[in-house]
């Protein structure tokens, strides 16, 4: 994405991100403690598969282990349940905010069949190579990042071909017919976009929450077409504008 010096700095965005989750935000175990049959029921569906059919329908389809990578991965138990379903078929990566694991008893930690790194989700560049995943989700943590948009396109970046990123609940900022020009924008650019809203728009501008699931189909990387606007008083994360023409 685009740094705009009219709007806003890259010192600034480099702040906003350091502050990953909000100040608020209350620990509440239940919030950890979704399994494999929560993560098919809240990600959205790509080409008629839920997560759970399109990580069997990978695993039907290769010899090698399926990389999975779950971004905000809390106590890791959707991870551990796909190595103990799935046995050596499964590589799990989890990343997760130390602040987020510290505030756990240790039983409720599912790390010893993870590969779990400590860090910030909007940084993954800084711990993942290109082209390592062949899912990458996200579950109730984009929600709590300053720059969504920012990391959905790192994550995008850690596809191999062929991999697709599924996302819950992210703010997309765009109209309906924004909506169209981003999709062919995407499409041109060798992604293939599927989008599920929460709810229907009620007038033309508003932003709404969007899960999202794109599947990278060559090896050019994404720079998502959008510059990026200070938060709005009293708001923490940061703003988006699409720049391509409607």
């Amino acid at each position: 994405m685009k740094i705009s010096p009219e709007f806003i700095s890259a010192e600034q965005i480099t702040q906003l991100r350091n502050q990953a989750f909000r100040q608020e935000f209350d620990f509440q175990p239940d919030e950890i403690s979704r399994g494999i049959d929560e993560y098919n029921e809240l990600l959205p569906t790509f080409k008629g598969r839920g997560f759970r059919g399109l990580l069997e329908n990978r695993l039907s389809s290769t010899y090698r282990p399926i990389r999975v990578l779950d971004i905000g991965s809390g106590a890791c138990i959707a991870l551990g349940e796909m190595v103990r379903n799935y046995s050596a078929k499964i590589a799990a990566y989890g990343i997760s905010s130390r602040d987020y694991i510290d505030r756990m008893p240790d039983w409720q930690l599912y790390t010893s069949q993870v590969n779990l790194t400590i860090g910030d989700a909007q940084k993954l560049k800084d711990y993942f190579e290109p082209g390592s995943f062949d899912l990458v989700v996200g579950v109730f943590a984009f929600d709590y990042l300053v720059d969504p948009l920012g990391t959905l396109e790192q994550a995008y970046y850690l596809l191999d071909i062929e991999g697709v990123v599924l996302t819950h609940n992210l703010l997309l900022p765009l109209t309906g017919v924004e909506e169209q020009t981003f999709s062919k924008y995407l499409e041109q650019n060798g992604v293939t976009p599927e989008f599920r809203y929460r709810r229907k728009r009620k007038v033309a501008d508003e932003r709404l929450k969007c899960d999202v699931a794109w599947q990278r189909n060559t090896g050019q990387d994404l720079d998502l077409p959008f510059v990026y606007l200070p938060p709005e008083e009293d708001e923490w994360q940061l703003n988006y504008r699409l720049v391509i023409a409607s």
